[in-house]
């Protein structure tokens, strides 16, 4: 929650009521587990969105200031100076010139450790992207975003030891978020040798890791519309649940009296809620459970990400009729980032597992980077199969 941004609207005081705790207990919480403070890790945080900015684009200094969260240049300066030793005007005198592009277009680096499949995040993309909302031509992937303070739209593709991010916000100070939520998209973040070294200790998988080297565990931008098209997936192909989810956005754009020319992200939980999802090809439990679930979900959204409560979501979702362990895993896997899952109830990955000899005992042994051994296995299947 805090690298969500949330100590940029609420205090120390707010958030540890949210979490019903003590200021106190949260603060000795936080230095027991990650060795700092709320309020230091925000600052971190805060400090590291505006390095990227510094570095990585020719934006003012005013306002990287308040596209990272910052309250006054003057803050901005001391946060930056103390955690990194240097100025602001240092340190983008000492890096590469970054790039802002004309017409509203804001340029930056995504860095990330070495191997990546870059090949397998763009096939995984391309056969999930739904009309109106994302679409992949060639190397580059191009999708909607849902930021706090408007809308936004990225292009993304992968160069040598970055991925070259291009990104069309409302509102700048959104940048911070847009940035977590592409890196999250394309599990930036994870440390690939570690996990390899893992998975490859296991001798059915070590020639799946040969093949595939950095292969990572793509995570969502937008965790209401991954679990939407979870459902929408539930006993079809992925190409029929794209169809659907496309369906879904047609009508309401139409609705709407919008053009289709922009992407745009996926109804929210509100909107979706209030459609009327009848002629599109679902069924009538389809309909139902897509509807309990914008209930659910409606002004809740931000519990739906890496920051919110695993254990917490999965027992929500499990409590909604047409939502089955499979599902509510498939959600923890790409929405909460749990590197952890198991995908044990799925066909796909249960057929490329016996076809490797691979035991469900010894898949305990690679905890807690089971995640990324289910998509090896679904990577290592006919892609036109892979389950969603």
């Amino acid at each position: 929650m805090i690298t969500d941004g949330c100590l940029d609207s609420v205090s120390v005081n707010e958030l540890a009521g949210s979490l019903g705790v003590t200021p106190r207990h949260l603060r000795r919480v936080m230095i027991d587990e990650v060795g700092a403070p709320p309020i230091a890790v925000a600052r971190a945080h805060r400090a590291q969105t505006a390095r990227t900015l510094i570095e990585t684009t020719d934006m003012t200094f005013t306002d990287v200031t308040f596209a990272s969260g910052f309250q006054s240049q003057r803050q901005f300066n001391d946060t930056v100076k103390a955690v990194f030793a240097e100025t602001p005007t240092e340190l983008r005198a000492k890096s590469r010139s970054g790039i802002a592009v004309s017409s509203g277009e804001l340029r930056l680096r995504l860095a990330h450790r070495l191997p990546i499949a870059s090949a397998y995040l763009l096939g995984w993309a391309a056969h999930r992207c739904v009309a109106g909302v994302s679409q992949v031509d060639g190397e580059t992937l191009r999708t909607a975003l849902r930021l706090p303070h408007g809308g936004g739209t990225v292009e993304l593709r992968f160069d040598e030891g970055f991925v070259d991010c291009r990104l069309r916000l409302d509102e700048v100070r959104d940048v911070g978020e847009a940035v977590r939520q592409c890196r999250a998209m394309l599990d930036l973040d994870c440390d690939p040798t570690a996990i390899d070294a893992a998975l490859g200790a296991l001798k059915p998988l070590r020639p799946l890791v040969k093949s595939r080297p950095g292969l990572r565990s793509p995570g969502s931008t937008d965790g209401f519309a991954t679990l939407a098209f979870a459902v929408l997936g539930q006993q079809r192909s992925v190409a029929a649940a794209r169809t659907l989810a496309g369906r879904i956005v047609a009508r309401v754009r139409a609705h709407a009296g919008a053009g289709t020319e922009e992407l745009v992200p996926f109804p929210s939980p509100e909107v979706l809620a209030e459609t009327d999802l009848g002629d599109l090809g679902l069924t009538t439990r389809g309909i139902h459970t897509l509807h309990a679930i914008s209930r659910q979900w409606a002004g809740r959204t931000n519990e739906l990400s890496p920051s919110g409560d695993r254990n917490s979501v999965r027992s929500e979702l499990l409590t909604v009729s047409g939502i089955g362990p499979w599902t509510a895993d498939y959600v923890l896997m790409r929405v909460m980032a749990d590197p952890d899952i198991w995908l044990g109830g799925d066909l796909v990955a249960a057929r490329s597992a016996n076809a490797l000899g691979l035991r469900a005992e010894e898949l305990r042994l690679i905890s807690p980077w089971r995640s990324y051994a289910t998509h090896h296995l679904w990577a290592t299947s006919n892609p036109e199969s892979l389950k969603d």
